[in-house]
């Protein structure tokens, strides 16, 4: 395995990947022409709304059959690994988990507050300033997480005996 799926399971290995399902859909721009862009897109959308594993992964091999034939490229997600995870966790905080823009926004953020500093001494120092900047992220953002992230203070408990 490589790549950061690779570097996730061998450092985390209790971890769980998620593909992202935003990226994948705007992926599919490229696949295909632009008069049929809001309908692939669409009805590809539509797969992750459904409750259910099972009715999921049929709604996605129902879409590649329809669309199969005018674009090959789209057989391609079936193949993909990490596509269903979200599915392992409750329904309240699926919606958070099926997309990666929260981790890249924060990335982004970090990346500028590292960007300012020309040198860090030791590792340690680089560590330290991470967190600093993890702790000041999670303190901004707390408020607008529990407002629009309910989800996860109602499945707690579900979370800490899956972990």
């Amino acid at each position: 395995m490589v790549g950061l799926q690779g570097a996730i399971e061998r450092n985390y290995p209790q971890a769980k990947f998620q593909r992202c399902w935003v990226h994948l859909e705007r992926n599919l721009y490229g696949y295909v022409r632009k008069a049929d862009r809001g309908d692939v897109v669409g009805e590809f959308k539509e797969i992750r709304k459904v409750k259910d594993l099972p009715a999921a992964r049929q709604k996605l091999n129902d879409f590649i059959e329809h669309w199969k034939k005018r674009y090959k490229r789209v057989e391609k997600l079936a193949e993909l690994s990490g596509l269903f995870t979200f599915y392992d966790f409750p329904e309240a905080i699926r919606s958070t988990i099926y997309t990666t823009n929260v981790i890249e926004s924060f990335n982004k953020q970090l990346k500028r507050q590292i960007d300012k500093k020309e040198q860090f001494p030791n590792e340690d120092a680089l560590d330290r300033f991470v967190m600093t900047q993890v702790a000041t992220y999670n303190d901004q953002n707390v408020s607008r997480i529990r407002r629009t992230r309910t989800g996860f203070t109602s499945c707690k408990d579900t979370l800490d005996s899956m972990f």
